[in-house]
């Protein structure tokens, strides 16, 4: 999955429009859990709260996934805006939960033996993203994929 620069900025070009009403839904479009928008709805997945979700994680780790982690957010978000994603932290606690340690496992563990970046990761789950839904997306299998090609980091035992 390789994006070229001038090809993308030749597509944007030819579909401004297009592009402008995509992400203007994407800020303003209501309707992910509790009526919140795309992004309003992945901090509250993401983000501790004592009330609402004691099992997310700090807000200063929250803050720096998108710097440190752009791949991981954005397969998060294909899932919950594509796959359409939701998860009940009241219904579906574990599911809650196995998805902040596989996002937390993927941040810190996926970046392969010359940790650059998140790419390779990305291309190894990636049919997982498009296909599985979300019980098996998030759970194992997306795991094994990701050890494909020793691109995510064992642990020693």
């Amino acid at each position: 999955m390789r994006i070229k620069p001038k090809q993308f900025q030749k597509t944007m070009s030819k579909r401004l429009k297009d592009f402008e009403v995509f992400l203007n839904n994407v800020l303003n479009k209501r309707g992910y859990g509790n009526n919140n928008t795309l992004l309003e709805y992945t901090i509250r997945l993401l983000e501790y709260d004592e009330k609402n979700n004691p099992y997310g994680l700090p807000y200063l780790i929250t803050c720096k996934l998108a710097d440190s982690a752009p791949e991981i957010i954005f397969m998060v978000l294909y899932r919950l805006l594509i796959k359409k994603d939701r998860i009940d932290f009241e219904t579906e606690p574990v599911l809650h939960k196995k998805m902040l340690g596989m996002i937390t496992l993927f941040v810190w563990l996926g970046k392969g033996e010359k940790q650059r970046d998140h790419a390779k990761l990305l291309s190894n789950i990636w049919p997982c993203a498009k296909t599985l839904r979300k019980e098996l997306f998030w759970s194992s299998s997306t795991v094994q994929r990701a050890m494909l090609n020793n691109i995510l980091t064992l642990f020693p035992t």
